[in-house]
């Protein structure tokens, strides 16, 4: 998993970082190191000038503001950029846009990784990225100090949201847990979704689970999906409603709506695998929905 091993699910109690608050961090500059471009916020209006053609990316989630830096230690230079986001989830799903399969986890913040000598890390309502000027992975160990020291005045969070909790852990491709704001499946009509990549019988399948906000809005997901995956036939006894289905992108699929959640499977083979994945989900829903969640 992509997560830091002491996360319990609930609610966040410690607020995001302010403008000054960015602006004093990226400014101190911690022993051994000095500023050598003073810190810049960005909001959507002029992120372009920063990260041209990544701002499309981080404006498809919610999105506060940013700030940049760069800090010098000897000849090693680092490009600090934080991104402060309207909800820890958002923060994570920039975080998970930028991994993939394979990765390096490294035990900070809420969740992070190693991309050669580079830095991510989600951290409550902020996403950090570190980009040193080498790429020698000697560099990590002052960029995993200077992470440190910027992770030291952060808000720092107990727990995650309970959305990340939901998806089974067992046969859970590492580190494929990924959430998306808007457009999952490609569909304007699907949001709010967490997707994570499962191995069984030497296939790998996908699968996704929505907060639709409400019973009928599961019902309208559902719906769509229907329209998605090509439904053939209903299934009984899974979740409030269920379906199985085949569909030329997908191969065959399952869908489900349990509560408030739309969840589905694709590639789902062997279909006694994903079935069961939609079992479990159905059940660590109405735990989470029990508690609070």
């Amino acid at each position: 998993m992509l997560f830091a091993a002491a996360l319990t699910l609930g609610a966040w109690a410690q607020p995001p970082p302010t403008r000054q608050e960015l602006t004093n961090l990226l400014k101190s500059a911690p022993a051994g190191w000095q500023v050598t471009q003073a810190p810049k916020l960005y909001d959507e209006d002029n992120l372009w000038e920063w990260i041209d053609g990544e701002a499309p990316e981080v404006l498809a989630y919610r999105f506060d503001f940013a700030g940049s830096a760069l800090q010098t230690s000897g000849d090693l230079r680092v490009e600090i950029g934080v991104f402060v986001m309207k909800d820890p989830l958002d923060a994570f799903g920039l975080l998970s846009h930028q991994s993939t399969e394979g990765i390096k986890p490294a035990p900070l913040g809420n969740a992070s990784f190693w991309e050669g000598s580079q830095l991510h890390v989600w951290r409550n309502y902020a996403y950090l990225r570190l980009l040193p000027s080498s790429e020698d992975l000697q560099a990590r160990t002052p960029v995993r100090e200077l992470a440190d020291k910027l992770l030291e005045k952060l808000p720092a969070a107990e727990k995650i949201p309970p959305l990340l909790g939901l998806l089974p852990k067992n046969n859970q491709v590492p580190t494929s847990l990924a959430f998306v704001r808007s457009n999952v499946l490609g569909d304007g009509r699907l949001s709010n979704g967490v997707s994570a990549n499962y191995r069984a019988g030497g296939k790998v399948m996908k699968v996704w689970v929505l907060d639709c906000g409400s019973k009928d809005g599961a019902r309208q997901a559902l719906v769509v999906m229907a329209q998605i995956l090509g439904k053939t036939r209903t299934i009984s006894a899974l979740g409030d409603e269920a379906f199985a289905g085949t569909a030329e992108l997908y191969g065959p699929t399952m869908a489900m709506r349990e509560q408030n959640y739309a969840a589905c499977v694709l590639k789902a083979l062997p279909p006694d695998f994903a079935e069961a994945l939609l079992r479990m989900l159905t059940v660590r829903i109405r735990i989470s929905e029990a508690q609070g969640g």
